[in-house]
């Protein structure tokens, strides 16, 4: 069951709302994709998937987005390696293993989160910072 977590929990790594921080005017909230760009490392995550909810499951693991529409993990569950695509603040991701995620982003300043599901059922929300 944590395996499928840990899948579940890097799946959703690459998306969606609830930014950490303060509520500054660097929140994006127009869906500037191009301020998802760079290297993250996730600092809170949250799975659930059939009543179970697991936290901090993903924390410390790291989110490459680049603006090729490519991404890197350092999470094997998720693929190490993938694509991307975005529309407003609406982001899906698809990995090298084949599993999908859709999510809702959210940047402030240095930081980012992403809410969401996994094709595999996973619901999370993950907090990084760069």
């Amino acid at each position: 069951m944590k395996k499928i977590y840990s899948i579940i929990t890097l799946l959703s790594i690459l998306f969606v709302l609830n930014s950490c921080g303060d509520d500054s005017d660097d929140i994006v909230s127009s869906g500037d994709v191009t301020q998802m760009y760079g290297k993250w490392t996730c600092v809170t995550s949250e799975d659930s998937y059939m009543g179970y909810t697991e936290k901090d499951n993903f924390v410390g693991q790291t989110l490459t987005i680049n603006s090729d529409k490519t991404y890197t993990s350092s999470s094997e569950s998720f693929g190490l390696k993938g694509t991307w695509q975005a529309n407003g603040n609406s982001f899906t991701a698809k990995g090298s293993n084949g599993k999908t995620i859709t999510a809702v982003f959210s940047v402030n300043g240095n930081y980012m989160t992403l809410s969401g599901s996994a094709s595999n059922g996973v619901t999370f929300n993950y907090h990084f910072k760069r």
